[in-house]
């Protein structure tokens, strides 16, 4: 699983680096049409001298503003070319242009109160308004550390520029709005909007890596065990490290082949024996998946599932059960096609091999061999469905009536005979 938090880990640095760019870009864009507006508005408005007594040169109180928008540009253009792979786009450069847009928003309080009765009245304008939103609005950008950067630089900013223009007063505004307790609460408020900010980021990186690492773990337990696996199987090996481990456990092993399906395959095209394949399969598998089996590989015409391994349902008793109902199911389809299936259970090794880059969830053993052997059988026998006496004796709460009952049965590559039960 290691292999897996790292791909994991290289997936979510990925993610979260393009994320972070792209919403720089819009915010790049946003910032930079506001500050622009801004700039339109204080052109045709403030240069009617007949509005405002003191006026200041405009030049002034639009130079960070024209700052902001150049470096607003220039944040678009980096974070486009390194969404593209050609530049980065470094921290240092996004700070910055955060105590631009900071600092055009206070200086633009201290510009404005020229033009006011009253030094302290733009404290009561819209640009603290705009020193929300900028706290606010830092969640967007993903970075912990730029939010919180921005908290204190927020805060910190409206409090000198506060204090600076209530000490500037004129004394013209009523007493309640010039007491300094409400302007420190403001600027507190500010902070804690950064703070928020921060910790909607940092739950939102938390949301996306583990998002990410169930998907890549869901996806290791399908390329280990296979596609076909339940959903309440795959939910249980990925919370289950022991069930994924190798080792020595019970398991009822199921082979299954479709019978006569070479000779249906002579003259048909390619497209349509798969397609006929693909439908009888389409309907077998989930006989074993719903029974909490794994089909772990495909052989051609048929296929190999276990149950009990790597997840047991409980007991041997239980795991041999699940494997017979779901071959007396397969066996019920109607099919122009016979199948052939053959159970047996004992001891396997079940584990992982493979490369790092691809493993298999496989079980090897003796079980393995015979049980694939029994399958092999219902050509002779005319059958469609053998039990070993392992499976056999394990199933007998089922009531099941045997077709036949076949002693001393030889089994090729095996020393001694075994005893067979054939169920249809």
């Amino acid at each position: 699983m290691q292999a897996v938090m790292n791909r994991t880990a290289q997936r979510y640095d990925a993610a979260i680096r393009e994320q972070e760019l792209r919403n720089e870009r819009n915010y790049a864009l946003i910032a930079g049409s506001m500050f622009g507006i801004v700039v339109l508005f204080s052109v045709v408005v403030f240069s009617r001298a007949d509005l405002y007594d003191n006026m200041v040169p405009i030049w002034q109180g639009n130079l960070l503003f024209l700052g902001v928008i150049a470096m607003e540009i220039l944040v678009y253009r980096r974070a486009g070319q390194a969404l593209r792979g050609e530049a980065d786009l470094p921290l240092w450069m996004r700070a910055l242009e955060l105590t631009l847009v900071v600092a055009a928003s206070t200086a633009d309080m201290w510009t404005e109160s020229y033009h006011m009765t009253d030094r302290a009245m733009p404290l009561y304008g819209p640009a603290p308004i705009g020193l929300a939103v900028i706290a606010s609005a830092m969640a967007i950008r993903l970075n912990v550390t730029l939010c919180l950067y921005g908290a204190a630089l927020v805060g910190s900013s409206y409090l000198l520029v506060s204090f600076g223009l209530l000490s500037a007063s004129d004394g013209n505004l009523d007493r309640i709005f010039l007491l300094p307790a409400q302007h420190v609460l403001r600027a507190g408020l500010f902070a804690t909007a950064g703070l928020v900010a921060a910790l909607v980021t940092h739950q939102l990186r938390n949301t996306l890596r583990r998002s990410l690492e169930e998907i890549d773990a869901r996806a290791e337990v399908e390329e280990t065990f296979g596609r076909h696996v339940s959903p309440a199987v795959a939910d249980a090996l990925l919370h289950d490290a022991e069930a994924r481990s190798t080792s020595s456990r019970f398991a009822c092993v199921m082979f299954l082949d479709i019978r006569g399906f070479t000779t249906f395959s002579e003259g048909r095209t390619p497209e349509e024996v798969v397609g006929v394949l693909n439908e009888l399969l389409d309907k077998m598998v989930p006989e074993v998946t719903s029974r909490d089996g794994i089909v772990n590989k495909f052989l051609g015409d048929g296929f190999m599932a276990m149950f009990g391994a790597p997840l047991s349902a409980g007991s041997p008793e239980a795991d041999c059960i699940a494997a017979v109902e779901a071959a007396l199911a397969i066996v019920a389809q109607p099919s122009e096609l016979r199948v052939g299936i053959g159970l047996h259970a004992g001891e396997v090794v079940a584990g992982c091999i493979g490369t790092e880059e691809r493993t298999e969830y496989t079980l090897i053993g003796d079980t393995v061999n015979v049980a694939a052997r029994i399958e092999g059988l219902n050509k002779a026998f005319a059958s469609q469905l053998l039990l070993s006496e392992a499976v056999w004796s394990r199933v007998e709460s089922l009531g099941l009536e045997p077709a036949e009952v076949r002693e001393g049965v030889e089994v090729k590559g095996r020393d001694g005979v075994l005893r067979i039960v054939q169920l249809a």
